[in-house]
């Protein structure tokens, strides 16, 4: 390792051949371009692009940590001899079949981070890696912070795409905001795996940046359809989510269709897969009497001294018009002026939409639906009028039916004037397209039994011999 000779591969040497079941998960390797040409250790990091990126040294320790466990292979190899390991420890699809669960393969990225603050030369067997006392290990914050700055430059990157890496200074800023919660010299294992918990998708990046070694020839792929808010509040919400900006499609814009309940309610009544909705706004200077009508003012609660803010709310089950919906999924995510998220808890109380009383999550059911009445707000709730002319965002703390899951414990208050709302879909890409074309179908009967109500077009429908029958 690092003598710059030519190291044998996978192909070619015998004893470095792939066992049953590490061939049957690993059936890109013919692909390899480490398979099919003798590399030097040295050539590992141009290959990934990452020379010289910050955070390019903790990424190859994680890599060569996983080198060191040999799924099938006779002995212990540096990266470039083992490239097909790493990438199985990079894929988390690829390690459930061979049995590491995922509380043990949290503890494994640990310790490959943490090998070099705690100078350990020897990783554990993976029959040892439950047993051990992870209590003795920590990370220097210096090295997560370097690393998920890298990780955080690629996260919008598609897989089985080639691309240039560039950590720059808001790549750096996102992943400082993302670890504020675990900010201190030395990181322990629960604060580790509780970050891990928050933020899923960190560990696709793992996989994006290896697997250019994959697919060294593909070109990257058009950008998607992604919704029009700061990159950086979008890496952090994905992050958040466990999604990406492949995933998602738009399916409702105020400033397309209209700040109404009812454009709102059109877009979501057949919808099927989770759901995205964002919302953003200024800060008010003055009191809305209609909004102090609607929403009191809690006494005492003063609002923070900011100018903007920005939401998201992540619904993982269907709407509903009537009563509450949502479940212990369903997720209010603050993207500015800080980044928070909030996860629901208890049965009920998520979400209810009325196109009389508006969009509510974090609140119980108004008991009415008289519009223009008080309506009771939860001690942490997102609040939007029917109109979607203001928006009420209050965190009491503790008792609603969100918390926080960064412990904030300060009492606000934002009352704000909504600019913008959209609602995106998420899920697979085929199964986005199918509920797409779904909705299409709808909005096309829908207009042919409007024209078939309209006189004048079903005169001519009836000559056509589309409806009904012209007569003679």
């Amino acid at each position: 390792m690092g003598q710059g000779q030519s190291q044998p591969t996978a192909r070619g040497d015998p004893a470095l051949k792939l066992s049953r079941t590490a061939r049957r998960f690993l059936t890109e390797l013919d692909k390899l371009s480490l398979a099919k040409q003798q590399i030097n250790e040295e050539d590992v990091p141009r290959l990934l692009g990452i020379n010289g990126c910050a955070g390019a040294d903790v990424y190859l320790r994680v890599a060569q940590f996983f080198a060191s466990y040999p799924i099938g292979l006779s002995k212990r190899l540096d990266i470039s001899q083992n490239v097909p390991t790493v990438i199985a420890f990079f894929n988390r699809n690829i390690l459930t079949p061979l049995g590491i669960s995922d509380q043990d393969y949290i503890r494994l990225l640990f310790l490959s981070i943490a090998a070099t603050a705690n100078k350990e030369e020897t990783a554990p067997s993976l029959e040892l890696v439950s047993s051990l006392d992870i209590e003795k290990y920590y990370i220097a914050y210096q090295d997560l912070l370097d690393l998920w700055s890298l990780l955080v430059s690629v996260y919008d990157k598609a897989p089985a795409a080639k691309f240039d890496i560039d950590v720059t200074t808001k790549d750096k800023r996102v992943a400082e905001r993302l670890l504020k919660s675990v900010k201190a010299p030395v990181i322990s294992f629960d604060s580790f795996h509780r970050l891990m918990n928050l933020y899923p998708a960190i560990l696709s990046s793992l996989s994006i940046i290896f697997d250019q070694l994959l697919y060294p020839d593909r070109q990257e792929e058009p950008a998607p359809s992604i919704p029009d808010i700061p990159r950086d509040y979008l890496c952090e919400l994905f992050l958040a989510l466990g999604t990406n900006t492949h995933t998602m499609i738009s399916l409702y814009n105020g400033r397309e269709h209209g700040f109404s309940m009812q454009a709102l309610q059109s877009k979501v009544s057949d919808w099927r897969t989770p759901t995205l909705l964002l919302v953003s706004g200024h800060i008010l200077d003055t009191a809305s009497p209609l909004l102090d009508i609607v929403a009191p003012r809690v006494p005492g609660v003063k609002a923070r001294k900011v100018k903007r803010v920005a939401f998201a709310v992540y619904i993982h089950g269907n709407w509903r018009q009537v009563g509450n919906f949502g479940d212990n999924e369903t997720k209010i995510i603050q993207l500015s002026p800080e980044f928070d998220i909030y996860k629901a808890v208890g049965p009920s109380d998520h979400a209810y939409f009325s196109s009389k009383r508006g969009l509510s999550f974090g609140a119980p059911l108004p008991k009415n639906d008289e519009p223009g009445k008080p309506i009771k707000i939860g001690n942490l709730s997102l609040f939007l009028d029917s109109s979607f002319e203001f928006g009420v965002f209050r965190n009491l703390g503790p008792g609603g039916a969100f918390v926080s899951c960064s412990g904030d414990n300060e009492e606000y208050e934002d009352r704000f004037e909504i600019n913008r709302i959209e609602l995106w879909g998420i899920g697979d890409k085929e199964e986005l397209e199918e509920q797409y074309r779904k909705m299409d179908l709808q909005a096309k009967f829908l207009q042919q039994q409007r024209r078939r109500n309209d006189p004048e077009d079903r005169a001519i429908l009836e000559m056509a011999g589309l409806v009904g029958q012209y007569p003679q």
